[in-house]
């Protein structure tokens, strides 16, 4: 750029542009490729993070395995203290790979149930056993769970984001409000083009003072519009990349795991 900035001021002006459009060209290029080699490097510094970790449940090195979210005992349970199933060391931080708190908790109440339900064990343990060979199943779909959730210590909150969506569920369309809101800046602009260039009257501080009207009496039906999608972004762009390889994944004849992740594939037009 700096030489292209020469040749515009001492040699030739249209050598400059072009000079500078084809840095600008091999600029894009070039971090187009230092962005592939930047999440090639993270997914692979993960991968290796997730086998040192597996490494370490296997050798039962308990510095080397991750705590699990922090859930208070219940002090009144049979065997929950006594044989170890929760808190540091425990079963559960053995056992727990869950990227979600909610996933986390789920294989919490597992261990502590005190009525097992046989037929459901079995269907469990069928599952393990198809999931036991998928190492590269496995491994990339927590690869992609923690890519997702930023970093390793983070965990996704899948009950927030369901708390909102059933909070929205019969909120109103939002269109009628940006079509007024629209004409009226467009009316705004005009009338003050006018007044500036034509000598009009200056009715454009009329149109501003119903703008800012409409703003204030709407604000039930807005919302915290900028909240609200900022944190969506952060919640939907976590989900879509577990979504999608959940989605696109073949199953092939693993028919105890592909009944389970039938909700990704199965209606295209309700996937999740």
């Amino acid at each position: 750029l700096s030489l292209a900035i020469l040749v515009f001021f001492l040699l030739n002006r249209w050598w400059g542009v072009g000079l500078a459009a084809l840095t600008s060209v091999l600029f894009a290029i070039a971090a187009r490729f230092h962005a592939s080699i930047e999440r090639s490097l993270a997914r692979h510094k993960l991968l290796s993070h997730i086998k040192t970790t597996q490494l370490a449940r296997i050798h039962l090195n308990w510095d080397g395995i991750p705590p699990a979210y922090p859930l208070a005992p219940t002090g009144e349970h049979p065997f929950e203290i006594d044989l170890d199933i929760t808190g540091f060391r425990s079963l559960h931080q053995l056992l727990n790979t869950a990227v979600s708190r909610e996933g986390s908790q789920r294989l919490h109440d597992w261990l502590l149930t005190t009525t097992p339900d046989l037929q459901r064990i079995r269907q469990r343990q069928t599952l393990v056993s198809e999931l036991t060979p998928l190492t590269l199943f496995r491994d990339k779909l927590l690869m992609n769970s923690l890519l997702a959730s930023g970093h390793s210590s983070q965990q996704v909150e899948g009950k927030r984001l369901l708390n909102w969506l059933q909070r929205q569920s019969l909120s109103t369309s939002l269109l009628p409000l940006l079509l007024g809101a629209s004409a009226l800046c467009l009316l705004t602009i005009a009338l003050l083009l006018l007044n500036v260039f034509a000598g009009f009257l200056p009715l454009w501080t009329l149109s501003v003072l119903c703008t800012l009207a409409l703003f204030f009496s709407t604000a039930h039906l807005r919302g915290d519009l900028f909240d609200d999608s900022f944190y969506l972004r952060d919640a939907f762009g976590t989900l879509s990349s577990v979504f999608e390889y959940l989605e696109q994944y073949p199953y092939g004849h693993h028919l105890h795991l592909k009944k389970l992740c039938e909700p990704f594939f199965m209606d295209h037009e309700h996937r999740p």
